[in-house]
């Protein structure tokens, strides 16, 4: 295209990185098969069986040269569309910038994804440009509905469609609290750059006139819905508590001079969220390693074997125990509370062995090994039974019918009170204020505290203030900016 070798020879530094970038990141690669031959031209592109139009080169550079992207920033393109945009965005932010594109339409995600794909490997300039651009990510979203990850997060957005004026407001809650940039094309025909500063004041610019399909918007009641849900999947979502697990045996006599500072040991049967060790290093199998076990837990009809260094490192209850000087520190038979079921105690060994817990862990294992966890002091085991309950309720276990469910809710919720479990607490809240008439219903409901009942109560409550408070936000998105300049 011949304005692109104009800009490159004859245009500023910032006219010639984004020459070079839209060069690279050709624009055929990205247009379908069948308008390849339109590709080369200074003109706008229908996608039809796509449902998206593709803008003029000459108007992609003018949105990129506005943008003023810079190395290091992070860059949101908005109905990214075919994603030729993006990718020019990923060139001119570098290697520790951020390169996303969002659109509504899956089909021109997949379209976008194949696209990189195919740039990747088909374009040997691009190989090149890979080694100083930032990945590009392209995901089904529509900007208008709340999602945390993207909200605050961004120093320049595109947006390649047109904005109702009353709409800016909540595209402008994606730039950064420290302020940014946005070129966005707003009804009916301005191509604006609009600034916001750290101190938070917003200017207009308009730039250009042009002619943008609209942006597709939700109505109100999805926006609420939608951010109902997004605030209900936070205030449910499960913290990680981090494993100790290489600390703790690092710190077991037996074990701590097989480590080093230059070599660190590889554990076996560690869970995903266990610390990350070098493949290099030689396993360790603590059953074996540590030879005879040199202690039994004696239950009701039962006893189970394990070592006492295992037990003094890893469970806060021995660890006390073993500080205190007391007699019992020193018995190898040690008698636990006589409603501990076996398989309890086997779900706390094999954790306190392995890191993880003991497969299948179906409710009544998670129930039983949880009660041993709190009793002996592994909090993380405690989290991981708590996570497991809570999934009987939210459904992604596929295991517990709707009227089940609604019969479990109320045991769960007494569960996390008496116990102090904050996770299952919410879970089970969120549950019965979603279900409350098929809940209170149940017998269970009726067993349940006076305390427990105003939990509930005061769960409907901070639901209903906080649709009152979506409601408040959705009109301040409204909210006219100030009047734009013209160049």
């Amino acid at each position: 295209m011949d304005f692109l070798m104009d800009e490159e020879t004859s245009g500023s530094e910032e006219d010639s990185r984004v020459a070079r970038a839209m060069t690279v990141c050709s624009r055929a690669i990205f247009v379908p098969s069948g308008y390849r031959s339109e590709a080369f031209m200074d003109t706008p592109i229908r996608v039809e069986e796509l449902d998206f139009n593709v803008s003029a080169p000459h108007m992609h550079a003018t949105c990129l040269e506005a943008l003023e992207l810079a190395p290091g920033h992070k860059f949101l393109d908005v109905g990214s569309g075919c994603g030729v945009l993006t990718a020019c965005g990923a060139f001119l932010v570098g290697k520790g910038g951020v390169a996303n594109g969002i659109d509504i339409r899956p089909e021109a995600v997949r379209h976008s994804r194949e696209c990189l794909r195919v740039l990747r490997e088909q374009s040997q300039e691009y190989a090149r440009f890979c080694t100083t651009a930032c990945d590009v990510s392209f995901e089904v979203r529509d900007v208008f509905l709340p999602a945390p990850r993207h909200r605050g997060k961004y120093d320049r957005v595109h947006v390649g469609a047109a904005c109702p004026p009353e709409k800016l407001g909540a595209l402008l809650s994606l730039l950064s609290p420290e302020g940014g940039r946005m070129v966005v094309p707003v009804v009916p025909s301005d191509l604006r750059v609009i600034t916001k500063g750290p101190d938070g004041r917003v200017t207009q610019r308009v730039i250009s006139q042009v002619r943008f399909s609209e942006l597709e918007l939700p109505g109100d009641a999805s926006i609420l819905l939608a951010s109902l849900r997004a605030e209900r999947k936070a205030r449910t979502a499960p913290q990680e508590l981090p494993s100790t697990y290489q600390a703790d045996l690092e710190s077991m006599p037996s074990l701590s001079p097989r480590f080093s500072d230059e070599k660190r040991l590889k554990l076996t049967g560690t869970s995903p969220q266990s610390a990350p060790v070098t493949p290099s290093a030689p396993a360790v199998d603590l059953w074996t390693d540590l030879g005879q076990p040199d202690i039994a837990l004696v239950g009701n009809g039962f006893e189970v074997e394990a070592h006492s260094e295992v037990l003094n490192q890893r469970c806060e209850h021995f660890r006390a125990l073993r500080e205190s000087g007391m007699r019992d520190a020193m018995l190898s038979r040690v008698p636990i509370p006589s409603h501990f079921e076996m398989k309890g105690v086997q779900g706390l060994i094999h954790y306190i062995y392995h890191d993880e817990i003991l497969a299948p862990l179906d409710p009544d294992m998670a129930l039983a090994t949880l009660h041993v966890a709190q009793y002996y002091g592994v909090p993380r085991l405690v989290h991981l039974c708590e996570r497991r309950l809570g999934r009987l309720l939210t459904g992604r276990s596929g295991e517990t019918a709707p009227e089940e469910a609604a019969a479990l809710a109320p045991a769960l919720l007494a569960l996390a009170d008496d116990s102090g479990l904050a996770h299952l607490r919410a879970v089970a809240l969120d549950f019965i204020v979603n279900h409350h008439e098929s809940v209170r219903a149940t017998p269970g409901y009726a067993a349940l505290s006076r305390d427990q009942v105003l939990l509930i109560a005061d769960e409907a409550c901070a639901l209903h203030g906080k649709m009152l408070c979506l409601l408040r936000s959705m009109s301040r998105d409204g909210q006219a900016l100030p009047e734009p300049s013209y160049s």
